[in-house]
């Protein structure tokens, strides 16, 4: 048998003899070369026609089917990476033009300016790159890396929270909440304070971070094609509380209302380490809105729409964060609902762009 007369047609009929409908549907179940050739031994076929059979298969697996099924690939993850790209850029750019309109409020601000045109450059090769090739690796990083670069970012923010403004704007919202409530929240939360609801409410703003690292390596393992718009949602409820802080620096109520505490917020053993870690990372400055709580609706809210069995899970979380976020007394109630305002508008955002993709 020659091998001119194989021929695609050939294949379906062996394919059948195999067990597959056709070679189409045996190729999608990833019978690989070698492992044709020894079916084909298998069915009597002599050495030498499995052989030519084989090679004829190899040519069509590799340079037919697979490159297509690689172009498949990298246009999906181009199309599905785009706007974390996008929305990456615009956040670096407009970090650097602060970093050169206000240069004058910023020590070393050509040193964080280059690390935001970096990040610049950074992302524009990446996103070249998931439009040439495919690899498993690339897929994680043009998927995840905003996941690794915000916690850099909201450090950074220290140099710039008052690049701007050089005064804090607590008193509008001591104003706007006492015209409210009649009170300051976390002040009348005092009457509440105890050792166990201390450590509840402090586990319960620590959920944050269960919500930061989880879903996405949920989803890029197991619902792989829906990690972009997570990790959209997600980048963009920090991009848009970080300009925030450079635009409206607050403090928040455990600065700017410390001496009206007059009970101390001891729990038993994750309160104390908690005050530590916000002694040592948080921003003074950066309050509202809440990053945390604009984070952890975002997420939820994504997570709601590509996988229930998680969302159910998850959406205590968002209320915990919260009640939290208000008891310890790093934030304002008008945080916290400007973060689920800022949530709640990323995820909106995300169902808009990735619906039309």
């Amino acid at each position: 048998m020659g091998q001119r007369e194989i021929t695609p047609s050939f294949l379906d009929k062996i394919a059948q003899r195999l067990g597959y409908p056709n070679f189409e549907d045996m190729r999608r179940h990833h019978l690989n070369p070698l492992h044709f050739y020894s079916r084909l031994r298998d069915l009597g076929i002599s050495d030498k026609e499995a052989r030519e059979i084989a090679t004829f298969y190899e040519k069509f697996y590799y340079e037919r089917f697979l490159k297509g099924d690689f172009r498949d690939r990298i246009a999906l993850l181009s199309n599905m990476a785009r706007p974390i790209h996008i929305v990456s850029l615009l956040y670096a750019s407009i970090m650097a033009s602060i970093s050169l309109l206000f240069r004058h409020n910023i020590p070393l601000w050509d040193h964080y300016g280059l690390i935001y045109l970096g990040y610049v450059g950074f992302v524009l090769v990446l996103s070249q790159l998931v439009k040439a090739t495919y690899h498993p690796l690339l897929a994680f990083g043009a998927l995840m890396y905003p996941w690794f670069s915000v916690p850099n970012f909201y450090e950074l923010l220290r140099h710039y929270i008052h690049a701007i403004f050089p005064n804090l704007f607590d008193p509008l919202i001591h104003h706007f909440e006492l015209a409210i409530f009649g009170i300051h929240p976390t002040v009348y939360l005092q009457k509440f304070v105890c050792p166990l609801l201390t450590e509840i409410m402090a586990w319960g703003y620590f959920s944050y971070y269960l919500i930061y690292i989880f879903p996405p390596f949920i989803f890029f393992f197991f619902k792989r094609k829906y990690t972009a718009p997570l990790i959209f949602s997600m980048t963009l409820a920090y991009y848009v509380c970080f300009i925030i802080f450079v635009l409206f620096p607050c403090a928040g109520p455990r600065f700017t209302l410390s001496n009206k505490y007059t009970v101390s917020l001891t729990g038993y053993f994750l309160p104390a380490i908690q005050a530590k870690m916000m002694a040592k990372f948080a921003l003074k400055g950066a309050a509202f809105p809440s990053s945390h709580v604009a984070m952890v609706v975002a997420a939820t809210l994504t997570v709601r729409r590509y996988m229930r069995k998680l969302y159910y899970f998850m959406l205590p979380l968002p209320f915990m964060v919260a009640l939290g976020a208000v008891y310890g007394r790093y934030h304002y109630v008008t945080d916290v609902i400007a973060g689920a305002l800022v949530g709640g508008l990323s995820c909106w955002i995300t169902y808009k762009i990735y619906q039309e993709s």
